[in-house]
């Protein structure tokens, strides 16, 4: 009786239990249920910034071309038609010494008169492929060791990374050596030139050129000549000098008087001849009358003077001072400097100064805000604003034409 009792008495508290276990029963499915599935986070934002104002002056971060044309493609690639120019800018004080550590904002720019925003100024140590033109005319017979030995110590001054082709020209032009850095064949193919006759310079500047054309990288043509084109008749001074302007080649002429070594005014005679006086009758063949020295210039030479101007009946052009002009035209269009060496123990120095200004250059870059092309010239003008420096570039340069 006790047993039965006591399970009874239990039966009240069971059934008040019941529902908060049934309760609890369903909370605990829930929580699991709840913990088996993924939380569904909110799509990311990404934060919005505004890019800093660059604090250094040289950095730009406007577009290189805002007037660059653009096109897009059949696969629907988007193409800026843009064209980079880039120039050699040499700075010097009145001494001819280099001016290092400039920047862009230092130089003014000028294309066609409209200036252009300059893109980038880089000092350049990109090695250089040099033509070296020797003249072995006739006049220069008496001091042509003289003349190699300087060329030889030119070549001595220029970085081993720079490549130098050696041409003599006289009645002539030949390729003593193509281009190397071999300092041993250059010195050797510059101690073989020999003499000639008369001079066709302007057959060998065209010669030169074109070779060129192939020639990838910085050029320069060291021209070492002694007077004006006697003989050439497959070239003339203009087309050589639109073709040096198109050419990307900066002409460093170095204008040698050899009056002294012929016997000429104001010289002595060649070592050995004595001077002879010969008296002038009718005022042939020496015009306008007086007496001259013997040995004679080379009667190319003597009959292109500039009594005769213009054009020979024979086709000859006049030298007079038409060398000097073309030569200083020549390193003026190029970029380059015309150097005068009075006698042959200047000539070294004027070497040496051509040879420190080809290792310190300038590359000046900008893309043009005419974007047409359409095969024009555009003349360039370069400005500095440092006072007492001598800025030198090139005149301009031959836009390409659009293919059709």
């Amino acid at each position: 009786m006790r047993t039965r009792f006591q399970s009874s008495s239990y039966l009240p508290l069971a059934l008040r239990l019941g529902p908060v276990l049934i309760w609890m029963v369903f909370l605990v499915a829930g929580s699991v249920a709840q913990s088996g599935r993924r939380p569904v986070r909110p799509p990311a934002t990404p934060p919005v910034t505004t890019p800093a104002a660059p604090t250094d002056p040289e950095v730009d971060n406007r577009p290189l071309v805002d007037t660059a044309p653009i096109s897009q493609d059949e696969e629907g690639t988007i193409r800026v038609d843009t064209s980079l120019v880039t120039i050699p800018v040499t700075v010097t004080d009145r001494q001819g010494r280099f001016i290092p550590d400039l920047s862009k904002r230092n130089f003014r720019l000028y294309e066609d008169d409209v200036e252009q925003r300059i893109d980038s100024l880089v000092a350049v140590d990109v090695p250089f492929n040099v033509v070296l033109m020797l003249d072995t005319s006739g006049s220069t017979r008496a001091h042509l060791e003289d003349i190699q030995e300087a060329a030889i110590a030119f070549v001595g001054q220029l970085r081993s990374e720079d490549r130098v082709m050696v041409v003599s020209f006289a009645m002539r032009h030949r390729v003593e050596c193509e281009f190397t850095s071999d300092r041993a064949e250059l010195f050797e193919a510059i101690r073989q030139t020999r003499t000639g006759g008369g001079t066709r310079l302007y057959e060998a500047v065209d010669f030169v050129l074109k070779r060129l054309e192939a020639v990838e990288g910085r050029k320069a043509v060291v021209l070492f000549t002694d007077g004006a084109d006697t003989l050439s008749r497959r070239a003339t001074a203009r087309s050589t000098l639109e073709r040096a302007e198109e050419s990307g080649a900066i002409f460093y002429p170095l204008s040698y008087d050899t009056r002294d070594s012929i016997g000429g005014p104001g010289g002595p005679p060649r070592s050995g001849v004595p001077p002879v006086r010969i008296p002038n009758v009718g005022g042939w063949p020496f015009p306008g009358g007086g007496r001259r020295r013997w040995p004679l210039a080379n009667p190319f030479d003597l009959l292109a003077s500039s009594q005769w101007p213009g054009r020979l009946p024979s086709g000859l052009p006049a030298s007079s001072d038409q060398s000097g002009g073309y030569l200083a035209e020549l390193a003026e269009r190029s970029g380059g400097r015309l150097s005068e060496a009075g006698n042959i123990y200047s000539v070294s120095a004027a070497f040496s100064l051509i040879a420190a200004e080809l290792r310190q250059q300038y590359a000046l870059s900008y893309y043009p805000g005419n974007t047409s092309r359409d095969g024009s010239w555009r003349r360039i003008r370069v400005r500095i604003d440092q006072p007492e420096c001598i800025v030198r570039a090139r005149k301009g340069y031959r836009i390409s034409a659009s293919t059709p």
